[in-house]
């Protein structure tokens, strides 16, 4: 599997984790939730650094890019394939020229 590959992969999957990631958030928070007020009811103190689990995964959802970005990034690079590659390079060489051409042609 090659990078382009990946990150199709990657695209079709990203809204799905995205989505578990924000119902983990949801689900430990609640139990969060519960657990401070068990806390508070009983009078031991409540552990602040429990809350990184929500907040990690809600960030981490926020930040998955879309689909649509994924599919603009795999262009992206794959564009960027065809740009370094000296058959790539051969070809803009061409298509400057028929533009170039064209260009003149039109001005006339």
């Amino acid at each position: 599997m090659n990078n382009l590959s990946l990150l199709l992969y990657l695209a079709d999957v990203s809204s799905g984790i995205a989505i578990l990631l924000l119902i983990i958030a949801g689900i430990s928070a609640l139990v969060i939730f519960v657990y401070a007020m068990a806390c508070a009811e009983d009078g031991y103190p409540f552990k602040f650094w429990f809350l990184l689990i929500p907040i990690l995964c809600g960030i981490t959802a926020v930040l998955i890019p879309s689909k649509s970005a994924m599919y603009l990034i795999a262009g992206s690079e794959l564009g960027e394939v065809v740009v370094t590659s000296e058959s790539g390079q051969e070809i803009l060489n061409e298509v400057k020229l028929a533009i170039q051409q064209q260009l003149k042609e039109l001005q006339k």
